[in-house]
């Protein structure tokens, strides 16, 4: 009972606990509505599934760089910064480039997330 309202009470760790929310639940929902974003543009299941894959992928790698920065220069914030504004921006690329036939480029901007 203790520990949960020293937890509650501790702004570093709301700020991290709700930002972590809101990227996981805008990462599920992304990727349950991936299907329906890109097939109006001509994308099979199987493109879907790269697209799927390639995003799980650069989050791992991604996760894995941010971690080692974190741990050695201590800049959490900056950092969390840092990974919404680029999310926003890619977010934005993806959008420019969904369109037919662009296979390639829009495989590119799915590894950027």
């Amino acid at each position: 009972q203790k520990e949960l309202t020293i937890l509650l009470t501790d702004k570093d760790y709301l700020l991290l606990f709700i930002s972590f929310s809101i990227a996981l639940a805008l990462f599920n929902a992304f990727l349950t509505l991936l299907y329906q974003i890109v097939q109006p543009f001509g994308y099979s299941n199987n493109d879907v599934g790269i697209f799927g894959l390639l995003i799980i992928l650069s989050g791992l790698i991604g996760a894995a760089i941010a971690s080692h920065i974190m741990d050695t220069y201590h800049i959490y914030r900056s950092l969390l910064k840092i990974g919404f504004g680029m999310i926003v921006l890619f977010l934005i690329l993806l959008c420019c480039m969904l369109y037919h036939d662009n296979y390639a480029l829009l495989t590119f901007c799915f590894a950027l997330l």
